[in-house]
């Protein structure tokens, strides 16, 4: 019975996956199921200490609403729910990735949060990673059989990122957090702009070119 429903969590994650971006880039990539490379499989495997079986449930840009309201169907099912608490926050706050699957009697929830081309900051990922512990909890235990884990993904290891307000299963001494590195090329650039000497200005009548940092 726990692993039936715990196959079932599988399936409400699955429904309430509904980003036109996930199924319209899995066409045109040929991987409908966007299923990862075994090589960053086996990265993540080295720095969460779990092992990957063939079937995985991923999504992209997940909504923390979706992701709690899953778990509630699943393990206490019912027709309408009470909101006092507000769990369910009516907005598109989500993981950037999101990896789950069923693996002797437990389910493994890993959400993932990238940063490329702009900067980490405290406040948003402790939002963030605070919204997660409420839903999984602080010692990540509120649901029977579910063990979720929190990764971050930039170009470089955050430097001046402090994850202390939120001790438990979100972080991971001595660094405080679980990080991976993402490749992003180095020669990356935007529009800008400006006024008629080239300097930055919202309201300026001309654009140029600049380097991303």
């Amino acid at each position: 019975m726990e692993s039936q429903r715990e196959l079932d969590f599988i399936e409400q994650l699955t429904a309430f996956n509904s980003k036109e971006r996930f199924y319209l880039l899995g066409h045109i990539l040929g991987n409908t199921s966007f299923s990862p490379s075994s090589e960053f499989l086996s990265h993540l495997e080295e720095v969460l200490g779990i092992s990957f079986p063939d079937a995985l449930f991923c999504a992209m840009d997940c909504h923390l609403d979706w992701i709690y309201a899953a778990l509630c169907k699943t393990y206490q099912p019912q027709s309408v729910y009470d909101n006092h608490r507000g769990e369910i926050k009516g907005q598109q706050e989500d993981v950037d990735f999101l990896i789950a699957y069923e693996s002797h009697g437990h389910v493994h929830v890993i959400c993932i949060e990238a940063k490329g081309v702009t900067g980490w900051s405290n406040a948003q990922t402790i939002s963030k990673a605070g919204r997660l512990r409420h839903i999984f909890g602080a010692n990540g235990k509120n649901w029977l059989n579910v063990t979720p884990y929190f990764v971050l993904m930039s170009p470089t290891r955050p430097q001046k990122l402090t994850m202390a307000p939120l001790l438990g299963w979100v972080t991971s001494p001595p660094s405080g957090y679980h990080w991976i590195e993402l490749p992003i090329p180095k020669n990356l650039q935007k529009v800008t702009r400006c006024d008629s000497p080239g300097q930055a200005n919202q309201c300026g009548g001309y654009w140029r070119v600049t380097k991303r940092r």
